[in-house]
Formats: C-alpha cells, sequence, structure tokens
C-alpha cells in the first residue's frame, strides 16, 4: 500500500467519524426540542418552587419527629412475628 492510499484512507475513516459526531450531536438536539427540555434548566432555578419545597419538607419533618418512638428493624419480616410463611 503506498502512502497516498495510506493516506486516503485515514482521510475517509477521519470524514466517517466526523459524519457520525455530527449526526448524533444532530439527533440529541433534535430530541432535546422535541421533549421540551434543556440540559441547563433544573428546578433550582425556579425560586418559588424552590423556597415552597423547602417549607413543606420543614413542616413535614417537624411533624414526623414529634413520634420518638421507633421500631427494631427487621423483626416485622420474621415468621415468628406474622404467623406465615415468607415468600
Amino acid at each position: 500500500m503506498s502512502f497516498q492510499e495510506l493516506r486516503h484512507y485515514q482521510n475517509k475513516s477521519q470524514r466517517l467519524v466526523l459524519e457520525k459526531q455530527k449526526a448524533e450531536s444532530q439527533r440529541v438536539n433534535l430530541t432535546n426540542k422535541l421533549i421540551g427540555m434543556s440540559e441547563t434548566e433544573v428546578a433550582a432555578h425556579n425560586i418559588s418552587f424552590s423556597s415552597s419545597h423547602h417549607a413543606s419538607m420543614r413542616d413535614a419533618l417537624t411533624q414526623v419527629r414529634k413520634d420518638k418512638t421507633s421500631h427494631p428493624d427487621g423483626t416485622h419480616m420474621m415468621p415468628s412475628n406474622h404467623g406465615g410463611r415468607l415468600l
């Protein structure tokens, strides 16, 4: 194989790789456009969601922390506790 043929195949393979990358990026962009999603937008950008979410979580945790009882881990799954066999 001559140097020119080798160079030709290298250029051809580079072009194919670039075309595949371009097609993949176009596919991803079209998918995001159709779905209406943006990679840079997150829920934290919406201040009203963030503040209302924090307030509701704070209220929920205060309700949960009122009850100081706890249950031992795993005892509800023992056969002696429920009288049946485990599936």
